[in-house]
């Protein structure tokens, strides 16, 4: 059943009575840089220690069992704060969790008439069986002019086609969602006008915490690192108890 999220309670680590005007909501520009230089790569948790080579083969069976889910960041900007936020993610993962990182650079603008003549573009069709075989999807958004990013629903758009291939890719998928912008009232506009998209596709919305990271140019180093100690611990509560609703969601 679908249910709106729940109010924010420690989620946004910056001013949260603010709402962001056009500019301060943005993770670059209103038109952001079309950098295709993201790539496509996976990246896991801490260093996972390795199984005592006494252990039975139960054991070790029961030690490799993993949640893997697939992380997508809707900026292409070369140094976005919202890719930064998602490998930070992937790097505060626990143990048993592993995210892919997958990119949107190279999905086109959507054109029926290029789906009608020459069928779903092969970078499409690749993400779209990432997405079916993760077992749940972190959308990392940005917040352009008090709403979505277009790159990021575009390439969601793309994915949703055709409609009869909605249920293998998305039905019933865990969803999370984040984000960060350098202005100081957070991503909850872009959060909020993604609900209706989720409830389209039948996905499964994981409302256990919300977080909104404002004054994002603070938040992490040169290197990407995120320095700020408050959001570290938001961020690895955040990820570790999607990895908990996750692994708890029957897979199809």
């Amino acid at each position: 059943m679908w249910r709106s999220p729940a109010p924010p309670a420690t989620a946004n680590v910056r001013q949260r009575s603010n709402p962001p005007c056009p500019t301060e909501g943005s993770d670059a520009a209103a038109t952001p840089d079309q950098h295709p230089d993201l790539e496509r790569t996976a990246l896991k948790g801490p260093p996972r220690a390795d199984v005592p080579k006494s252990t039975s083969r139960g054991a070790v069976a029961e030690a490799h069992v993993m949640t893997a889910i697939i992380g997508i960041a809707g900026s292409l900007r070369r140094g976005s704060y919202n890719a930064r936020l998602l490998r930070a993610c992937a790097a505060l993962a626990p143990r048993e969790l592993e995210i892919g990182i997958a990119s949107i650079a190279e999905v086109p603008l959507y054109d029926g008439d290029v789906e009608r003549e020459q069928g779903v573009p092969g970078p499409v069709a690749q993400l779209k069986d990432e997405i079916a075989r993760a077992q749940g999807l972190l959308l990392v958004s940005p917040e352009y002019n008090n709403s979505m990013p277009g790159v990021l629903k575009n390439a969601i758009d793309w994915l949703s086609r055709p409609p009869a291939d909605i249920p293998r890719v998305f039905r019933n998928k865990p969803v999370a969602l984040l984000g960060a912008t350098p202005g100081r009232g957070g991503t909850r506009l872009a959060q909020a006008a993604w609900l209706p998209v989720f409830r389209t596709l039948g996905m499964r919305l994981w409302t256990g915490k919300q977080l909104y990271v404002a004054g994002a140019g603070e938040v992490f180093a040169e290197d990407g690192e995120v320095v700020d100690e408050a959001v570290r611990r938001l961020l690895t509560e955040f990820v570790a108890g999607f990895a908990e609703f996750v692994a708890g969601t029957p897979r199809p």
